[in-house]
């Protein structure tokens, strides 16, 4: 066989890639995958496996999750609310346990869109002009921008120039959107966060659903389980 790669899917399944395209094996651990690779190719140092981006949540670190919510006629309480007045989603930070791709840190996603960090690859990001992957199709990018002097509520971070390539290779989000748009940002800002919104029947406390975008100040915000922080960028250009 030619080159092989190693991927892994939203569900944790490691498949097996013949010149990153053909599907060759599907397996549920990584060892599995290897030895497969290992016994089907002449050239191992071709193996390449796709990374696990910095801002991925880990299965071990759900465990404060367990903990249940709590509300009053404001919103949620027990949890600390930083000062905007948003409560966030625990989380533990030990990346132990599998990687759970389809899911992000809140916290390293926050960190990763203010120190700025690289997503991927988590290196400090010091240019004057920050890289960044959009995950949309140049049409629909060209077509957003027609009426719109900003590129409106991102929630994806940074990621440096060496990751952008590496996940038009691994990522099938990037993937699907023809690999995405690269731009280099001077300015953004934080504006909302995404997550969890509840409200207050005469029942109880009950979750009305996933919130794209609450922006900070709006009374709901007490409301938000926050698991993204969103910002809008406004000076960039494309890389």
């Amino acid at each position: 066989m030619n080159a092989l790669t190693i991927e892994n899917s939203t569900q944790g399944t490691y498949y097996v890639r013949e010149n990153g395209e053909a599907l060759v094996g599907a397996f549920e651990t990584v060892a599995e995958a290897e030895a497969f690779v290992t016994a089907n190719t002449d050239e191992p140092k071709k193996i390449t496996k796709a990374p696990i981006p910095f801002i991925t949540r880990w299965s071990g670190e759900d465990r404060d999750n367990s903990l249940p919510l709590q509300f009053d006629k404001n919103g949620l309480t027990g949890l600390p609310r930083d000062p905007r007045g948003v409560t966030w989603s625990p989380a533990g930070t030990d990346r132990s346990g599998e990687p759970q791709f389809a899911q992000i840190h809140p916290g390293r996603q926050r960190e990763a869109m203010t120190k700025p960090l690289c997503q991927v690859c988590g290196v400090h990001l010091t240019q004057k002009w920050v890289p960044w992957l959009i995950n949309v199709t140049r049409s629909d990018f060209a077509e957003a921008l027609a009426s719109l002097r900003t590129i409106p509520y991102m929630s994806d971070p940074p990621t440096c120039t060496e990751c952008q390539e590496l996940a038009r290779r691994h990522c099938p989000a990037v993937k699907s959107h023809a690999g995405g748009i690269s731009i280099e940002v001077r300015h953004w800002r934080p504006v909302g966060v995404c997550g969890d919104l509840y409200g207050m029947t005469p029942d109880g406390p009950v979750l009305q659903g996933a919130a794209p975008i609450t922006r900070f100040g709006d009374p709901r915000i007490p409301w938000v389980l926050a698991k993204q922080l969103v910002v809008e960028i406004d000076r960039y250009r494309i890389a």
